[in-house]
């Protein structure tokens, strides 16, 4: 990606996240924003690929401001139903007339209460694309391929909407088994982005920590915090199933519980759960015992990171030469072989 100017798409990369600052190293996020600049360009479906959690949606309207739609309007449907009338709501309409046959040159029907009249000339972007039912993708479909329809109170319209959708990885196997419609993901997948869950940028994480600390002080109106070396360190380390959101309300948490300016190491381990990040612990161990299984593998992680080199360790733990080796000791650790948890 040498040569590729990534300048103006810094708003792209803190869309991404709520407040990614844009000096990112992970290959995997400039490999997404040296992509944008012809997706904004274009008027084609869109379909972003990725975890729940990994900015989807926020991707999306930077999309959508920085194309050809700044100005014009961005409707977010769920497609879930959870109780709703799903179709009523995202065509207006509970039952429209139904065409004879896919050949007909008669337009589907919509009404002005519908997601779909209301994102009419701007972005309409589906969540949850797997829950429509199969009536309502079809229709969907006819809408899309068409560009226009008919109002229930009004004559025929142009659509001109740019459809986008959040999908998850698995989506191939979703159309294989006929739960999506082909045609109807094909309209949409014209262009797509594939965005790295958090683990696969973990060059990113320190940065974009910061930015979000200083996001969550803004916003309770706190003095800025600063998160120690250690403490930084560690969020490298988690493995994050919930991606950005997660890491977004683990710093939420420190930062409310935290009364200093500094964020350390121990403000963190106060709020970590331990069956939801690193090595479970048994069901048998006790929580000192859990505590003491998280405190190895991080510190055989760290030695893993500096190929052994108990200097560099220490240093990016925050602790003295000495006083490494003394927790290894307590560990039951060696310099030579750091034990995994439980071994």
């Amino acid at each position: 990606m040498s040569g590729v100017d990534l300048g103006w798409a810094e708003p792209a990369v803190r869309a991404t996240t709520g407040g990614e600052p844009a000096d990112m190293r992970s290959l995997a996020m400039r490999e997404v924003l040296s992509q944008l600049p012809a997706v904004t360009a274009s008027r084609l479906g869109v379909v972003l690929r990725g975890e729940r959690g990994t900015g989807r949606e926020r991707l999306a309207r930077l999309i959508h401001d920085k194309g050809h739609d700044g100005s014009r309007p961005f409707v977010a449907f769920d497609c879930a139903g959870g109780g709703r009338d799903v179709c009523l709501e995202l065509f207006g309409l509970a039952d429209g007339p139904r065409r004879p046959s896919l050949d007909s040159a008669s337009l589907e029907t919509v009404g002005e209460s519908g997601a779909m009249y209301q994102a009419r000339g701007g972005t309409l972007f589906l969540r949850h694309l797997i829950d429509l039912p199969a009536r309502g993708q079809v229709k969907l479909w006819h809408l899309l391929r068409d560009g226009e329809a008919l109002v229930t109170s009004d004559g025929p319209i142009a659509l001109d909407l740019r459809p986008m959708a959040a999908v998850e990885p698995g989506i191939d196997a979703w159309v294989d088994e006929g739960r999506l419609h082909t045609d109807l993901y094909a309209q949409l997948s014209a262009l797509q982005l594939d965005l790295p869950a958090l683990r696969q940028r973990r060059d990113d994480i320190p940065a974009l920590a910061r930015q979000l600390v200083g996001e969550i002080c803004a916003a309770a109106n706190l003095k800025p915090k600063a998160l120690t070396a250690p403490a930084l360190t560690l969020l490298e380390w988690l493995p994050y199933p919930g991606n950005v959101t997660e890491l977004r309300e683990l710093l939420e948490a420190v930062v409310r519980a935290t009364q200093w300016q500094r964020i350390v190491l121990g403000d963190l381990l106060a709020k970590v759960r331990l069956g939801g990040h690193g090595a479970i612990p048994a069901a048998h161990e006790s929580l000192r015992e859990a505590r003491l299984s998280f405190e190895r593998d991080y510190i055989r992680s760290t030695l893993e990171r500096c190929n052994g080199r108990i200097d560099e360790a220490a240093r990016i733990l925050g602790v003295e030469r000495a006083n490494l080796y003394r927790k290894m000791r307590q560990l039951g650790m060696s310099r030579s072989h750091p034990p995994r948890s439980g071994a």
